[in-house]
């Protein structure tokens, strides 16, 4: 029986020091019947010229170049381009086992769900031999039906928002587009693409190495992280009744995690914060309440209420001893 047909889509943006080892990595798939997208979403580093000698080699690898639009703008021009009855994505930055692949796709034949998301390895930005540590092929998997992984995903039982860990049925991506400019773009889709699911599986396994590179936008700090907000905001105005509670629960983890950025950085913004700290007081008591709520947002809670300033000096202590235990 012939394998069906899976597309793996690369957004590309100036990381032409990571971009050889994504697609090497790629390219080495266990799994035969590929067909890879790279996105070059106006680069003007090397990446252009390695994307397309690596088209020029492997006839499964083709390349889109475009003008600079965003992260979203790639991710909507590589689906649009896609052919494969599946879809998974890698980032340029990152790189996967031989096997990444392949294993998705026999969870998916074990247990009939339309999508398959797993966790990942956190790896150092120069580390290129991190396969070593990666799971092996064979992985359980844990279904569930389309409403409990939305809150599953809400109440961050598992990191589920992340697309690069998941492979999906292409249907699932019907009538669904990533909001042009939004820096969080598959937070933004998540929701929908789940709701389009009839059954979702989960593995602890990781077959996904994820650099933690200083430079990247998830490792610093700018007004664009803020994005995360706006994104879960125009989510409430959408989102069915019965997952609100597990949404306010997503929505106090961000705004939690924005005011501990914003107290750390240089350049503070009372704004942010002040927008912030009037979202965890006027959900905290109920979220507080709510048994689903991950451990980690309730110490948070509990702590909020000794006042924003007591909050902001136990931010810095938390950043010393992080920086004292990692010497």
């Amino acid at each position: 029986m012939q394998q069906p047909l899976i597309s793996v889509i690369i957004p590309c943006y100036n990381t032409a020091d990571t971009l050889e080892h994504c697609i090497r990595s790629v390219a080495g798939q266990t799994y035969a019947e590929l067909e890879v997208i790279i996105v070059d979403d106006g680069s003007t580093d090397d990446s252009p010229s390695i994307c397309d000698r690596w088209a020029a080699a492997d006839n499964r690898i083709s390349v889109i170049h475009k003008p600079n639009g965003g992260v979203a703008s790639a991710r909507n021009v590589g689906l649009s381009a896609a052919s494969g009855q599946f879809i998974a994505w890698v980032d340029s930055d990152d790189y996967v086992a031989p096997h990444f692949i392949e294993s998705l796709y026999s969870i998916i034949c074990s247990t009939g769900a339309d999508l398959v998301a797993s966790l990942w390895l956190r790896v150092d930005e120069h580390d290129n031999s991190a396969i070593d540590k990666c799971s092996p092929p064979n992985a359980s998997a844990t279904l569930l039906g389309s409403d409990e992984a939305i809150n599953d995903m809400l109440y961050q039982h598992h990191n589920t928002t992340t697309l690069w860990t998941t492979l999906a049925h292409r249907k699932l991506y019907r009538n669904i587009s990533f909001p042009d400019g939004r820096i969080y773009e598959d937070l933004a889709v998540f929701y929908d693409l789940l709701g389009n699911c009839s059954s979702v599986a989960f593995t602890a396994a990781r077959w996904y190495c994820y650099r933690l590179r200083k430079g990247s936008f998830m490792n610093t700090y700018n007004r664009h992280r803020c994005d995360v907000l706006d994104t879960l905001d125009h989510l409430s105005q959408c989102i069915k009744p019965r997952f609100i509670p597990a949404l306010k629960s997503r929505c106090i983890s961000a705004h939690f995690n924005i005011l501990m950025l914003d107290t750390l950085s240089k350049c503070q913004s009372p704004e942010i914060a002040s927008r912030c700290w009037n979202f965890i007081k006027a959900h905290r008591a109920a979220c507080l309440r709510d048994h689903n709520v991950r451990m980690r947002n309730k110490v948070a809670i509990i702590l909020s209420y000794l006042g924003l300033p007591a909050m902001k000096c136990i931010i810095h202590i938390n950043r010393i001893l992080k920086i004292h235990r990692q010497k």
